[in-house]
């Protein structure tokens, strides 16, 4: 979970060797007692989510329906095609449209269709839509099972759980 010293931690990697590998090599061990690990990463491509994309076999990338968000998209792969070097078996695993409200379907359409002219069947067929229990459980510092296992938000990310799932 977000901690304040991941901040520190930031500064700390620019100035260290081999920055991009720490991750990596602490998850090392990790890896033999886990199918799967999530590392959740900061919405910036600063030293943390490099390590992320250093240390991944498959990338989730989310995106709200909007043009500034449309943009990160697009640079995130292209930092994933750069971070290729680093780590040759990184992959997409697919782009998962988040925060869509039902209410703008102009929009969301819109940036849905850029995204399957960009990167064709890398969209997922799941979305995660606004709900105030996704919001209310992020306040109160739980999931969403947590807080309200029988919420719309909850059914999306089961829903998002079992088309991951379906495809490692």
């Amino acid at each position: 979970p977000y901690d304040a010293g991941l901040g520190a931690t930031e500064d700390l990697l620019g100035t260290r060797i081999g920055k991009e590998y720490v991750l990596r090599d602490a998850l090392d061990v990790t890896r033999s007692f886990y199918d799967v690990i999530v590392v959740d990463c900061p919405p910036n491509l600063g030293n943390l989510t490099l390590n992320g994309l250093v240390a991944c076999d498959t990338v989730l990338i989310p995106c709200d329906p909007s043009p500034l968000a449309l943009s990160g998209v697009h640079a995130l792969v292209e930092a994933i095609q750069g971070v290729a070097r680093l780590n040759p078996n990184i992959d997409v695993l697919g782009i998962l449209m988040t925060r869509v409200d039902g209410r703008n379907v102009t929009l969301n359409s819109a940036v849905q269709q850029e995204i399957e002219k960009s990167y064709g069947e890398a969209l997922l067929p799941v979305q995660i839509g606004i709900n105030n229990a996704l919001s209310k459980a992020q306040h109160a510092g739980c999931d969403i099972f947590q807080h309200d296992e029988s919420s719309r938000g909850a059914r999306n990310y089961r829903a998002l759980a079992a088309t991951i799932a379906s495809s490692l």
